[in-house]
């Protein structure tokens, strides 16, 4: 659900994979994948140009690994929703947290893979897949948490995809305005529509 520490512009990386990926990927996330230069990419990690094209591939094929990064960081991210007690706690513990994000200083503005969709759209496969991936791993973690508020009687039986849908669509909303002139007010918005949601599936009303 796309947040970011910030991490130092220009610290050297040496070769460690890892650590180099996950760079570019604040890199790419901060600039978009058009905007990311060679020259970029290179200054970042303190890597030459033929360094990173020779470990990693070409521009795609970095930018791909970056979107794998991202993903996995979400994965764990959201494994609390996965494992926690009665399920909903775990859901508004997310929802603090991403409220929290939206107003936090020296942070990177909105979440990296929905700007990469609106950014790139339908114009790589690959990019394709790993959005797709994201959501995957969004529905299943909100489903988990969504499942266990119903069979600890704290939230109403219902459909579960829908509702899961429903809490992604509006974390996606309000990662999308965080950029715009009054992106950090409207994204609070949609992030207080989701407790909403939440509240309204409760077994008290």
């Amino acid at each position: 659900m796309g947040e970011s520490s910030g991490t130092a512009p220009g610290r050297p990386l040496g070769f460690d994979p890892d650590a180099v990926v996950e760079e570019l990927m604040f890199l790419f996330w901060e600039k978009g994948f058009d905007a990311t230069t060679q020259s970029d990419m290179a200054e970042r990690t303190g890597l030459s140009t033929s360094s990173l094209f020779n470990t990693f591939g070409d521009k795609y094929s970095i930018f791909d690994r970056a979107l794998a990064c991202y993903n996995s960081l979400t994965a764990e991210h959201l494994s609390p929703l996965l494992t926690g007690e009665d399920g909903v706690s775990e859901l508004e513990s997310l929802i603090d947290r991403r409220a929290s994000l939206v107003t936090a200083p020296f942070r990177v503005a909105g979440c990296f893979m929905t700007n990469t969709m609106c950014e790139l759209g339908e114009r790589d496969q690959r990019v394709r897949v790993r959005c797709d991936e994201f959501r995957s791993i969004h529905l299943t973690a909100l489903s988990a948490a969504i499942d266990r508020g119903v069979a600890s009687g704290t939230l109403t039986p219902g459909d579960t995809g829908t509702r899961a849908a429903l809490l992604l669509a509006a974390n996606i909303g309000s990662a999308a305005t965080e950029r715009s002139s009054n992106g950090t007010t409207e994204a609070t918005t949609m992030i207080e529509g989701m407790r909403d949601l939440i509240e309204s599936w409760r077994t008290e009303n």
